[in-house]
């Protein structure tokens, strides 16, 4: 199935991404966004309500949200 496979390679990508990376890069927050999504995507509501809840607390963790660095 390609669903199986997609989650696969987002679950190798989440284990394996950096938290943070330089511009342009991919991190742990991406995939498990495109995660999310995906799930959304295939009705998985209470899945899709972790992964999306993970990544908000993750984001609320940085400083300043990552938005404005050295404000």
């Amino acid at each position: 199935e390609v669903y199986a496979k997609i989650i696969e390679d987002l679950d190798y990508a989440i284990t394996n991404l950096p938290a943070t990376a330089p511009n342009g890069r991919l991190t742990k927050n991406a995939a498990t966004s495109l995660k999310a999504r995906l799930q959304l995507y295939r009705e998985q509501w209470n899945d899709a309500e972790t992964l999306a809840t993970t990544v908000i607390t993750q984001f609320a963790s940085l400083p300043n949200n990552g938005l404005m660095p050295g404000a």
